[in-house]
């Protein structure tokens, strides 16, 4: 997977992540990249892998961990 295709899949729909990764590509051909661009997507593609597939995933663990052991007390005062 590219970094185009992952930030594809993680845009919302404003589209700024697949703006901007075509704006670096630009930049790229053009030879006037720097570092600070750079570490701009990498910080916002972070985010983006945060809040749309590791928040979901804690928040079910939570959930099911608490049911879970609500279920285990519950049965051990069952005769």
């Amino acid at each position: 997977m590219t970094i185009k295709e992952l930030a594809t899949k993680l845009d919302d729909y404003s589209g700024t992540l697949s703006m901007e990764v075509e704006k670096l590509q630009i930049e790229r051909t053009r030879g006037t990249l720097g570092p600070d661009e750079q570490l701009d997507l990498v910080g916002d593609l972070r985010e983006a892998v945060m809040a749309t597939l590791i928040r979901p995933w804690r928040v079910k663990t939570f959930w099911g961990t608490s049911l879970g052991l609500l279920f285990l007390a519950a049965s051990l005062f069952l005769p």
